[in-house]
């Protein structure tokens, strides 16, 4: 039996369009749990930003989150997410994660901010995307505060697995990567 390590390895050396990869689908016997973990390990990404970006693939929110934090999110699934399977902008899950979970609007729009700069991404962009999400943001927060008042245990980690699985598409050409 292969490590999830393993058939990760196997797929990104197989020579298929890795961009057919998508480590976030249900039905890939690849967990996006280690391809998190692997681009962080690639990005010598450790201690806090570590554990901060990895919570929600621990706890299985990936999969419920359209991972589109991001007012440009399609800029930001950089060539290594890409070849690593990623269709969600990591940094963006945790952005989600965290309305769901109840954080303060300002608190986790600025975590997303700080979180985009230890990656590495262009501080220009990453401004402009706070500015876009400090002033349209509201509409995603409340709708996850709504939820939190009407349905019993919403915002906490148990009641993930009673969300809806989220089907990513490719931001380019909207084809689905369910098989």
């Amino acid at each position: 039996m292969k490590t999830e390590c393993e058939k990760l390895c196997d797929a990104l050396w197989s020579g298929e369009n890795h961009m057919k990869l998508d480590v976030s689908s249900t039905v890939n016997d690849i967990d996006n749990t280690v391809s998190v973990r692997l681009y962080m390990l690639l990005r010598g990404i450790k201690n806090d930003t570590y554990n901060t970006l990895v919570e929600p693939y621990d706890n299985g929110y990936y999969k419920r989150s359209d991972g589109k934090s991001s007012p440009f999110g399609f800029f930001k699934i950089e060539r290594a997410q890409n070849i690593l399977g990623f269709k969600k902008d990591i940094v963006s899950v945790r952005h989600d994660f965290d309305y769901y979970l109840g954080l303060d609007r300002k608190e986790a729009d600025s975590r997303y901010r700080k979180l985009q700069l230890e990656l590495g991404h262009y501080k220009l962009v990453v401004e402009i995307e706070y500015f876009v999400l400090r002033a349209l943001g509201w509409k995603a927060w409340n709708s996850h505060r709504d939820k939190r008042d009407s349905i019993e245990g919403y915002g906490k980690i148990e009641h993930i697995v009673n969300l809806p699985i989220y089907r990513a598409k490719d931001r380019l050409d909207n084809k689905s990567f369910e098989k």
